[in-house]
């Protein structure tokens, strides 16, 4: 049963950020009903045709994913020991067998070189 409300939960907080960042934007807001104008027309019911033709909606959907990711991060558990070298160089990093990481999507999504 906690499995359905967690993704609930998740689903409502990404919706609830793509509109605040749509209200918050109102250049996308404009371009957003625009291609919902041009995509939809009048009809009263969207078809999965006109699913694929939203774009620039995908790409509003993606960037909020991106900022506001619904899972913030993994847990991994090293099986072998080995070493992380960093690309600027430097002493490499080491990680023992039955290490225990998390890795962040966080600084990743908001990394300028990835």
């Amino acid at each position: 049963m906690s499995f359905l409300f967690a993704g609930q939960d998740s689903t409502a907080v990404a919706l609830s950020s793509l509109f605040c960042f749509i209200a918050a934007n109102p250049s996308v807001q404009a371009k957003l009903v625009l291609e919902l104008e041009e995509v939809l027309g009048d009809s009263e019911n969207v078809e999965w045709r006109q699913l694929s033709k939203l774009k620039y909606l995908d790409w509003c959907i993606k960037e909020t994913l991106r900022l506001v990711p619904p899972v913030p991060g993994i847990f991994k558990r090293a099986e072998l020991d080995c070493a992380i070298v960093s690309q600027t160089g430097g002493k490499p990093y080491k990680i023992d067998k039955k290490t225990n990481l998390f890795l962040s999507f966080l600084p990743l999504h908001m990394d300028t070189q990835t």
